[in-house]
């Protein structure tokens, strides 16, 4: 049986090809490839826009932008086309530009988690901390026991002086089954914003947080959407991860009635 020869004239066949180059790191083959099928089919929205990632991963972030307008020209509404075009303008240094894409993904109908997250890292990178707390709720809105979501609400809150009501918030999440890094952050303020507390209390709190959360927080940086995840995580855990979350659940639990 003969095999049959791809169609060189199929456009789809360049861009996947294109897309499988980028995903082994092969930019400039990648780039060919798009570019094959942007002569095929010059007005397809989702061909611009892999090359306008490709171009990205090479820090050719001027191209990356003009390409993706290209992408948004043709489909106004997408709203990865919009993320991922906040991201490169943030790389870039260009704050405000980057608000307003992030905005339009969020606005686009299709909003995810990390749109919100891209937004509040630009709002705190422009010291627009004013609205931070409103894009935190939105984020939270669709994933309320997100940990770094609800990690970065307690400083907010705590920033603001509602600690109290910050905690409140987050003890619905732990109750909903929010991960081991909220009950960290959770003990902390505990012991750093509630007045009420006695001593020996914040003393037992001090402790678990000093054995369970080391090292520095990372910078964040806005995520391409349907890349890496660039974060890291704001505590480091022990290897003995189960054992330390039930203890600490444990010793928390009587001030969650």
């Amino acid at each position: 049986m003969k095999k049959r020869k791809a169609d060189p004239n199929n456009p789809d066949l360049h861009n996947n090809r294109g897309v499988a180059l980028w995903f082994v790191l092969r930019n400039e083959d990648a780039i060919n490839e798009f570019d094959r099928a942007l002569a095929i089919e010059p007005k397809r929205p989702d061909y611009n826009f892999n090359k306008g990632n490709a171009l990205s991963s090479m820090d050719r972030k001027d191209e990356a932008i003009v390409v993706y307008d290209k992408a948004i020209s043709l489909s106004p509404n997408t709203s990865h086309i919009h993320n991922n075009k906040g991201v490169v303008l943030w790389l870039s240094g260009r704050e405000d530009e980057a608000l307003l894409e992030f905005t339009k993904a969020i606005e686009s109908g299709q909003s995810e988690r990390g749109y919100y997250t891209n937004k509040i890292i630009a709002l705190e990178d422009a010291a627009k901390l004013s609205e931070v707390l409103e894009t935190i709720e939105g984020a939270l809105r669709i994933d309320p026991i997100d940990p770094d979501l609800l990690i970065k609400y307690l400083g907010v809150m705590g920033s603001q002086g509602r600690g109290d009501d910050g905690i409140a918030r987050v003890v619905r999440a732990i109750r909903d089954g929010a991960d081991r890094r909220v009950l960290c952050q959770f003990a902390h303020f505990w012991y750093t914003v509630t007045s009420h507390r006695t001593e020996e209390e914040k003393a037992v709190l001090r402790r678990f947080v000093t054995e369970q959360c080391g090292g520095e927080r990372q910078r964040k940086v806005p995520l391409f959407a349907g890349g890496r995840d660039l974060y890291r995580s704001p505590c480091k855990w022990s290897d003995d991860g189960t054992r330390k979350t039930k203890e600490l659940q444990e010793t928390i639990s009587p001030w969650l009635e």
